[in-house]
């Protein structure tokens, strides 16, 4: 009998660890200066070095970052929902910081004006850019060994760590460093690995022509800050056609958000569930609620992933 477990952030904050995203948000604010909440210009223009290289001040980067996801309009969103408010930036916010140029008769030249708006996005463009390095600075900031002061025994007890497979989407090495488990995909990568960071929204809308071509940026932008979840799948396929002998699954921490159902149909699509039992872990908050209703929405995403076997709930106290 082998066992799977899908972990979530969820995890980490059972061990409380800061890693909600209005941690990373604060980390920002704390580690830059810059005045956070403010309608400061987004244009932040680079400067060129001797070597021809453009680069950008950071404290302003960050404020722009800080800017434009705390002014998404999805209704659970600005911190609490990072990766899908990333999906929602309103770029042309920075309209208002493009001077338009007027010919000799009051007339709006448009090549000139073209030329502003072209150079405001394309700064626009190189500075949401460096997004992935400032999520990789807070991840890597994150002390595990300073900041968990205990193991979950129910947990421990659960688990197999030479035999049972770990799926997590976390960043961090809680599973190896606490738990000692050895079979672990990071399917967004460790922060103790360069360049694997992975983290993005799942928003497949584009920007209608603009005025002055300024959808050519933005699009780009769009689509350099979407999680590209079939790549990560395709560089994984050594884990998800290793799945044969899985009779359990598990998921605790994991919110079955639409941008990471992907991995979930894949899982189903690997294996015959029928003979499968997954069970949903039951979070009680500090309030004394339970988790219920979250419940029964992840069993209705697992469902319509193609999951055809039975569901029971279990409970780390």
């Amino acid at each position: 009998m082998q066992k799977l477990f899908i972990i979530g952030n969820g995890f980490d904050l059972m061990h409380q660890l800061p890693t909600k995203y209005v941690h990373f948000q604060n980390f920002l604010r704390e580690n830059f200066e810059y005045t956070p909440d403010t309608f400061e210009s987004l244009w932040v223009e680079g400067q060129q070095l001797p070597d021809g290289d453009i680069v950008y001040n950071e404290d302003d980067v960050v404020r722009v970052i800080d800017s434009l996801i705390s002014q998404t309009d999805y209704k659970d969103s600005d911190w609490n929902d990072m990766e899908r408010s990333l999906g929602l930036l309103d770029y042309s916010l920075i309209n208002d910081d493009i001077t338009d140029v007027y010919d000799k008769e009051g007339t709006i030249h448009p090549f000139h004006t073209g030329n502003n708006y072209e150079d405001a996005y394309s700064d626009l463009k190189e500075v949401l850019k460096m997004f992935p390095h400032f999520f990789k600075l807070w991840v890597s900031s994150i002390d595990i060994e300073n900041s968990v002061t205990f193991k979950n025994h129910c947990f421990q007890e659960l688990i197999d760590v030479k035999n049972d497979l770990f799926l997590t989407f976390n960043y961090t090495e809680t599973l190896e460093i606490l738990y000692n488990a050895e079979n672990i995909t990071h399917i967004h990568g460790v922060r103790s690995e360069e360049n694997s960071i992975i983290v993005g929204h799942g928003n497949d809308d584009t920007v209608d022509e603009g005025t002055y071509h300024e959808d050519f940026y933005t699009n780009e932008i769009h689509h350099f800050l979407r999680k590209p979840t079939q790549k990560v799948i395709d560089e994984n396929h050594l884990f998800f056609s290793n799945l044969r002998n899985i009779t359990q699954i598990y998921s605790i921490g994991f919110s079955f958000s639409e941008v990471d159902l992907i991995y979930i149909q894949n899982i189903c699509s690997n294996i015959d569930t029928q003979d499968i039992t997954w069970y949903l872990n039951i979070h009680i908050d500090d309030q004394g609620n339970d988790n219920r209703k979250e419940r029964a929405t992840y069993k209705e995403h697992i469902i319509d992933c193609g999951f055809k076997g039975d569901f029971d709930t279990f409970e780390l106290a």
